[in-house]
């Protein structure tokens, strides 16, 4: 999970900001990632929902007229689903991403 404020990436489920910010790279393949963002195994929806919270919490506020704590940082949390199970003798595997974007002043979409 990380967010987007000032111009620089930081990672929400971490207890240390960079300063600076993490660095948005990419790979030969041509797949983009953030440079020490990290990843947290999680196994049901309940942890899901705690790491959230664990991001949410480390998101950059402020108070505006429409909303006493907006987010002034699009923040972006990446969930990757992996299935192993075994179908006649051998191994399928199934990989899913989801990307969950909040943008900072949303709140005033229409």
């Amino acid at each position: 999970m990380l967010e987007i404020y000032n111009e620089k990436v930081q990672d929400l489920l971490t207890n240390t900001k960079v300063a600076g910010g993490l660095k948005v790279r990419e790979s030969q393949s041509g797949a983009v990632y953030v440079q020490g963002l990290t990843k947290h195994p999680v196994d049901s929806y309940a942890m899901i929902s705690k790491k959230m919270d664990e991001g949410f919490d480390s998101r950059s506020i402020g108070s505006t007229l429409m909303n006493q704590t907006s987010s002034r940082a699009h923040t972006v949390m990446t969930i990757e689903f992996k299935q192993i199970i075994e179908e006649e003798g051998r191994k399928v595997e199934k990989f899913s991403v989801i990307n969950l974007v909040d943008l900072a002043g949303s709140e005033k979409a229409g």
